[in-house]
């Protein structure tokens, strides 16, 4: 055991907050509207988290954060698109888009996942 049990917890229940903020929003409601205010919440979120990570490990790590970064940053638009009053929402509204969103908000899903994996596989629990 290597102290890492912290971490652990904090990295898992981070994925399941995320997770299930996602499905809530897309389960809840005849209208995306809640989908779109958890997209505000989880983007802000997901950028706040990104920047603890860029520049400071490889270049790999930093990359992926960058990437996180800018899917919340296009999630974050997408859904101030959908309040906005104009002829934009409807482009919003469109599963392509939702899905495009799912996916950028699922991306720290993705690191988060990796992380918990070797920290298992490595015995550092």
């Amino acid at each position: 055991m290597n102290g890492n049990n912290g971490t652990l917890k904090k990295d898992i229940a981070k994925a399941a907050i995320l997770l299930s903020s996602l499905v809530i929003g897309l389960l809840c409601g005849e209208t995306l509207d809640a989908f779109y205010i958890a997209v505000l919440v989880q983007s802000l979120s997901n950028a706040y988290d990104s920047f603890e990570y860029i520049g400071t490990f490889s270049r790999l790590i930093t990359g992926a954060y960058v990437i996180t970064f800018l899917g919340a940053v296009l999630s974050f638009i997408c859904a101030i698109l959908h309040f906005a009053p104009n002829r934009m929402t409807a482009l919003v509204n469109t599963k392509g888009v939702v899905f495009v969103v799912c996916v950028c908000l699922a991306i720290p899903f993705i690191i988060m996942s990796i992380k918990v994996f070797i920290t298992i596989r490595n015995g550092e629990y």
